[in-house]
């Protein structure tokens, strides 16, 4: 698809606005042209009249404005016909005011080098393009296209059609007291009834969503960087630990857990102090604590998972 964001609009164009504005008139769009004309080096593409060499002339297939102050006007060809390998270089959009006005150049765009070869018509490579410009209409707020009905629709015609007539039938079934920037009262935390959750409500819940879904835990147990997760019964009350303690001289710390385990668990340990240390856990571990024994004394960060 050869997507033009880059139509200049002709003094004729320009003059076509003004008139449109001033008798209040509609500014009919009536055809897209298509060229391989050159301009030349001095030549001013506003002072236009005509494409440089035309070559077909494309019925217009839709038309929408996409931002204020400017409108895509769409069409498509194929090579069906095509005698010989078109380059094609320009683009033209014409346009008349009123029912009875002069069809004349509205906008114009040059690919200058950028042309872009259509080949022949040999009967078996179907070659289509699909054209949308973006033209600038200033403060015209009544326009058109003629469009001919029997020319098929693009794919991005349907498209923008499906998408505007799913807006409508969206917007139809919302409320108007929903849009904007609806506001409603915040029902309590522990409100468990078909009312609307607001963001307020909806931020203290997942503030508290740990509790509610029976983890306990505390990352502050001690000053020891200490601190302990209990899951919910779902997980048997699984239970992870963790603490940093210091060795004496012999290499020995008794470690008492944050919480006790009920059957059990494994006790490990890093030097939180960086380097390699060998650590080990003593036969003397219980339910409420742990000793752990290293080659030294050291600073070790100490963990515990069990049930």
């Amino acid at each position: 698809m050869q997507k033009t964001e880059g139509m200049i609009l002709t003094n004729l164009g320009n003059q076509m606005i003004s008139q449109a504005l001033s008798q209040g008139l509609a500014l009919i769009f009536t055809k897209i042209s298509i060229g391989d004309g050159e301009l030349g080096v001095l030549e001013n593409p506003k002072e236009l009249s005509n494409l440089k060499k035309n070559f077909k002339d494309i019925q217009i297939s839709s038309i929408d404005s996409e931002t204020v102050g400017e409108v895509r006007i769409r069409g498509a060809f194929t090579n069906k016909g095509f005698t010989q390998t078109f380059h094609w270089g320009e683009i033209g959009i014409f346009a008349k005011v009123g029912n009875e006005g002069t069809e004349k150049l509205y906008s114009y765009c040059n690919f200058g080098l950028d042309t872009e070869p259509i080949i022949m018509d040999d009967g078996t490579n179907i070659v289509e393009r699909v054209i949308d410009t973006y033209n600038i209409i200033k403060d015209t707020a009544n326009y058109t296209a003629v469009i001919n009905s029997s020319i098929f629709a693009t794919i991005n015609d349907l498209k923008d059609s499906f998408n505007s007539v799913l807006t409508k039938i969206t917007e139809s079934f919302i409320s108007p007291f929903l849009k904007g920037a609806p506001t409603a009262t915040t029902p309590e935390l522990g409100d468990n009834s078909a009312r609307i959750p607001t963001t307020s409500w909806v931020r203290n819940a997942m503030g508290n969503i740990m509790e509610t879904l029976g983890f306990v835990y505390n990352t502050n147990a001690g000053t020891n960087k200490g601190g302990y997760i209990q899951f919910p019964s779902c997980f048997k009350n699984f239970k992870i630990q963790w603490s940093l303690l210091y060795t004496d001289t012999s290499g020995f710390v008794t470690w008492t857990f944050p919480i006790s385990f009920s059957y059990g668990g494994l006790v490990s340990g890093t030097n939180y102090s960086g380097g390699y240390t060998n650590i080990m856990t003593t036969p003397s571990n219980t339910l409420t604590s742990a000793q752990l024994k290293a080659n030294g004394q050291y600073s070790i960060m100490a963990i515990a998972v069990g049930f």
